[in-house]
């Protein structure tokens, strides 16, 4: 949902630990109030992702894509990375 195309329940444990409400419309509105907790949201994901990888970007889209359990991470998780990185030019 949102900017971020974060999971529904991803979105919700990340308000709590954020201290925000969750707030299912926000994430799925276009206004600047929206925006601004989608943002919030999104950025919550982005550094959860980075911390957990210890900053190797690669893992860190795969964390971001596929979950918090590397074993479920497939095929599908691994080609999200490198299409990001790809996008970006560090791949």
């Amino acid at each position: 949902m949102g900017v971020g195309q974060v999971m529904p329940a991803t979105a919700k444990a990340l308000a709590q630990r954020l201290g925000l409400p969750n707030r299912p419309d926000l994430m799925a509105g276009n206004t600047p109030d929206a925006r601004k907790y989608q943002d919030a949201i999104t950025e919550a994901a982005l550094q959860e992702a980075w911390q957990a990888t210890g900053g190797d970007l690669r893992r860190a889209a795969m964390y971001y894509y596929g979950g918090s359990n590397t074993g479920l991470w497939g095929p599908k998780t691994r080609r999200y990375a490198d299409e990001v990185l790809s996008r970006i030019g560090a791949g």
